[in-house]
């Protein structure tokens, strides 16, 4: 049996030549702790530390107060060997036991805290290994979580970021953040999914993202953090330019293909006419007895439609030009009639 007592203070010489003739040694470290001034405070203290309090007290009114604190016993002068061995001897006979308890707890709690910072290790390397962008921030904006993808996104080092940076400072609009936050606690599910947003790089670049959150709560029901995964914007709003720009280009040349097919039947159509009226004018031209002045209007007014007729052709071979303007002045026909 353990018979072995710790002290706080210096307890009264009476005292210390009572646990000498009970054969109970004073040591440095045990869990029977004698309080040689019977201070609630440090009673108290002690019992926090899963430690066994005995209180020396100078009255019973400052015993009382001891006890309130958690004193397991209280020794009050005179210090009578019999009252002080059947005072501490059930004490310390389940101080051992009591120690032994201790340091399953202690062991116990060390084992947890190493399986709790394995868990966290290895949920930072998941976290880090999350090809997509995730940021967690804490209910008063300091910034608990933001990933390698994070950091390669925005151009921000993860240390620093957690060190020096608000939530709001990575959002372009500092209201942005009140407004995801709201959005959450608004929906039935408790989380938003692809909100467009912009964040603010490191560069200064405001850089568009869809945005998916939820708020993460602990055992008692309070909010703990609020967890983000983004996803870049930019690399697709580029490609949806180009491939605006792309279709723009597609459809003006569809529409010139089909301004050229139009050109081109037009100029097949009026071909057929300008042909036979100049056949026939060539046979006006060749008849008996046809005045001078006549002839020379039927070669006037051959020469227009030769000249219609060349215009024709080349509308045919090259639409563009003919509808840029390069077919020349109108044709007066009237007036090559008249002269």
């Amino acid at each position: 049996m353990s018979r072995r007592i710790a002290l706080r203070g210096a307890p009264p010489d009476p005292l210390l030549q009572v646990l000498a003739d009970l054969g109970i040694a004073i040591t440095e470290t045990a869990h029977l702790i004698m309080v040689s001034d019977g201070s609630p405070e440090t009673v108290r203290s002690l019992v926090e530390d899963d430690l066994l309090p005995v209180a020396v007290a100078r009255d019973r009114a400052a015993a009382v107060e001891a006890l309130a604190a958690g004193a397991l016993a209280v020794l009050v002068p005179p210090f009578e060997p019999a009252e002080v061995q059947s005072t501490l001897a059930p004490l310390l006979r389940v101080e051992r036991q009591w120690a032994r308890q201790a340091d399953a707890r202690e062991a116990r709690f060390r084992q947890a805290l190493r399986d709790l910072q394995t868990t966290k290790d290895l949920l930072g390397r998941l976290i880090d290994a999350t090809p997509n962008p995730v940021m967690a921030a804490d209910p008063q904006g300091g910034v608990l979580v933001f990933n390698r993808a994070a950091e390669r996104a925005l151009g921000y080092d993860s240390a620093w970021v957690c060190a020096h940076l608000h939530v709001t400072d990575i959002y372009a609009d500092p209201h942005d953040s009140r407004r995801v936050l709201s959005n959450i606690r608004n929906s039935e599910q408790g989380q938003v999914q692809e909100m467009e947003v912009r964040l603010r790089a490191r560069s200064g670049e405001l850089v568009p993202v869809t945005l998916s959150a939820a708020e993460v709560y602990g055992a008692d029901g309070l909010s703990i953090a609020t967890v983000g995964v983004f996803q870049d914007r930019r690399t697709e709003l580029a490609l949806r330019a180009r491939l605006e720009e792309t279709t723009d280009q597609l459809l003006a040349t569809q529409k010139r293909a089909a301004e050229s097919d139009t050109v081109r039947s037009a100029a097949h159509e009026l071909n057929q006419p300008l042909t036979a009226a100049m056949g026939l004018l060539e046979l006006l031209g060749l008849a008996q007895g046809l005045e001078q002045a006549h002839r020379d209007r039927i070669d006037k007014v051959y020469a227009q439609l030769e000249r219609t007729a060349s215009l024709v052709r080349n509308m045919a071979l090259s639409p563009h030009r003919a509808r840029a303007g390069d077919t020349g002045q109108l044709l007066d026909f009237s007036r090559a009639t008249d002269e």
